[in-house]
């Protein structure tokens, strides 16, 4: 018996909200509210002025662990925009519920600004029932409206780390000294140690020569005295 089809939503979810320039970010192509489905075509394109897609990668839906059965048709990368489409060769193996499609990565270009990301086409096959021998399928569409889209945009904010540790580089170097500063510097305080023995080397000579002068005025003193009273007693 045929299942009632819902309709699915084909939505793009972004890694993050926000990004620096010279970031790497991750957009992933999401269908939700599948039932049977047996193939997808989706198309996006990204804000050329702020985002460039340096690779894509295939998600699980449709794609599960130990499913060999997808084949695909179209995978296509350009620095802006991207396209897969992917099919099923099993009818039992049909996605059903939430997964992944497929995700790309981005660079960011600018530094400042919203990047809008869009679906630009978007194409799904949904069995009516999969175990059927009549094969009957269920098509939508982003043309025919009858396939719910979500966009995204990526806020772009000004500055990054790598500006960030530049600037501290820059501090640090307007705070250190020129090298000639610290060379002259360097050799002031190597200096200072020679001065000091210098310095000791002067008193060595001048104390010795000190006392010497005071003994020989002292011994001069007494040999006056001693004349004198030899004088004294001869009278």
């Amino acid at each position: 018996m045929a299942q009632a089809q819902s309709t699915p939503i084909v939505e793009i979810n972004l890694s993050q909200p926000q990004a620096h320039q010279g970031d790497t970010v991750s957009a992933s192509i999401y269908i939700r509210n599948a039932q049977n489905i047996g193939g997808a075509d989706i198309g996006m394109m990204v804000d050329e002025t702020c985002l460039k897609i340096v690779g894509l990668q295939r998600g699980a839906f449709l794609s599960g662990s130990g499913n060999d059965s997808l084949f695909e048709v179209i995978n296509q990368v350009n620095d802006h925009d991207a396209r897969f489409a992917a099919a099923l060769t099993d009818r039992t193996k049909v996605g059903t519920g939430t997964g992944n499609f497929y995700h790309i990565t981005l660079e960011v270009i600018c530094e400042q600004g919203i990047a809008p990301l869009n679906i630009t086409f978007a194409e799904l096959s949904a069995y009516k029932d999969p175990s059927a021998s009549e094969i009957e399928l269920t098509a939508y569409t982003l043309a025919s409206g009858n396939l719910e889209i979500h966009n995204t945009e990526l806020e772009v904010i000004p500055g990054s780390l790598e500006v960030e540790e530049l600037g501290l580089e820059q501090i640090s170097d307007r705070t250190e000294p020129a090298s000639g500063a610290t060379e002259e510097k360097t050799l002031a305080t190597s200096q200072n140690p020679a001065d000091l023995h210098q310095d000791t080397n002067i008193l060595a000579i001048i104390v010795p020569l000190w006392c010497t002068s005071m003994m020989l005025i002292l011994l001069a003193m007494f040999v006056v005295r001693r004349k004198k009273r030899r004088q004294v007693s001869e009278h």
